[in-house]
């Protein structure tokens, strides 16, 4: 069975099938707002380098969500975009992103490694309730770190 998206104008905007490994196609530029939101089956996903942005919501409470690879082109990740993936595992955000939104990651509960290759401007409470990103010290600290 194939999966069924609906792009309009570079935008994922719907998501129609529930499968354990999702491959967005290519020419998607902007993952839509809440378009993944509580797809509990979804295990990994692949995204292309097409995509700039992940809005707000798009994949919170995947809970099943073990493995994400992010786009090499992505800007910006939205708020709680990734939130309540408590299966997530680790994740390497890329230079290329500017901006990680409020929440982004927060009750990420199995979030034991975030590889941070550029600088971006990180949300309150991003990584809320994780492993290592329990308060805004602690995650300054972190960023800090892996800048150095």
């Amino acid at each position: 069975m194939k999966d069924v998206f609906e792009v309009k104008n570079g935008i994922l905007t719907f998501y129609g099938e529930s499968f354990d490994d999702i491959v967005i196609p290519d020419g998607v530029c902007v993952i839509g707002g809440s378009v993944f939101c509580g797809c509990f089956e979804i295990q990994s996903v692949n995204i292309p380098d097409s995509v700039v942005i992940i809005d707000d919501f798009a994949f919170r409470k995947c809970s099943g969500l073990t493995h994400i690879r992010l786009p090499k082109n992505l800007k910006y990740i939205g708020r709680e975009a990734f939130a309540r993936c408590r299966n997530l595992i680790e994740i390497t955000i890329p230079d290329s992103v500017l901006a990680i939104g409020d929440k982004a990651f927060c009750n990420c509960k199995n979030l034991q490694t975030v590889r941070c290759l550029g600088n971006p401007v990180i949300g309150k409470k991003a990584f809320f309730n994780t492993p290592f990103g329990l308060d805004k010290q602690r995650e300054e600290m972190l960023w800090t770190n892996y800048l150095k």
